[in-house]
């Protein structure tokens, strides 16, 4: 599941989530979820730097479990990007 919102023409923020359930046999995954929040944000056209945290954990069968914390920095610029003059 997923929620993308542009809160500005600067700002976008995401929201995703997921979550997985099943019964098997040992050291094969029980249960797992991850989720994660990203802001995106534009300065000025054609360029957009991005941070994102993202958290899962994940269970086995045989009781082992773990736990993941990631944070992430993008940056983008478009090269094809050609600003127009108003006159």
């Amino acid at each position: 599941m997923g929620v993308a919102h542009f809160v500005s023409g600067r700002f976008a923020v995401a929201l995703f989530a997921v979550s997985l359930s099943i019964a098997a046999s040992p050291a094969v995954t029980r249960s797992a979820w991850s989720a994660s929040a990203n802001l995106i944000y534009s300065p000025v056209p054609g360029m957009a730097v991005g941070l994102e945290y993202m958290r899962a954990q994940r269970a086995v069968e045989d009781s082992r479990d773990g736990a993941m914390d990631r944070i992430q920095f993008s940056a983008r610029y478009d090269l094809s990007f050609t600003a127009t003059s108003e006159s």
